[in-house]
């Protein structure tokens, strides 16, 4: 009995080692998310963000490009309904967070940070910037990229659940849709 158990053992060994071997990058990858992280971001991003500002559109709503330089993201707007031009870049944290910096395309003194969080689908990021106003101000505002239009609003309700104080401004329909 003993030996029959030991010539299976060296017939099944190496078979399943052959197919560890053969299956490991597609597992890797698929276990470890990290690999193809960076290009899950590629893309143009339809987005909207909070303007802080009475004479304007309460969310200004544009196009992001994200593609990679270097180990960054990097983040260029475009179609802006404001007229905002803005670049900035970040790094993924813990597959989920992207942390960065951005800046005025127009005036190099307009810059500031932002840290968004990818939803569990994958279909937006949520979260805010910091920085100042046309004023001169500083201040702070939502900011959700989304990979459709449509999507934008379950962004925009997931802002809500993570900051309550949104739901005062996000309560009107015109708000969400905008």
């Amino acid at each position: 009995m003993n030996e029959y158990l030991m010539i299976a053992g060296w017939i099944v060994a190496p078979v399943i080692s052959a197919l560890v071997a053969y299956h490991y990058r597609e597992w890797r990858e698929k276990i470890n998310i990290t690999t193809k992280l960076p290009e899950r971001f590629v893309d143009n991003w339809f987005a909207t963000w909070q303007t802080n500002s009475a004479s304007e559109n309460p969310w200004s709503t544009e196009r992001v490009k994200v593609s990679i330089r270097g180990k960054k993201l990097y983040f260029s707007n475009y179609n802006n309904d404001n007229g905002y031009q803005w670049e900035g870049d970040g790094e993924i944290f813990n597959n989920l967070y992207v942390i960065g910096s951005w800046r005025s395309k127009k005036n190099p003194i307009s810059n500031g940070t932002f840290a968004l969080c990818l939803s569990n689908q994958a279909e937006y990021l949520v979260g805010f910037f910091l920085g100042p106003n046309r004023g001169g101000l500083h201040n702070y505002g939502a900011l959700v990229l989304a990979k459709s239009e449509e999507k934008l609003v379950s962004g925009k309700r997931e802002l809500a659940l993570m900051c309550p104080s949104l739901n005062e401004i996000l309560a009107s329909p015109s708000q969400i849709s905008s």
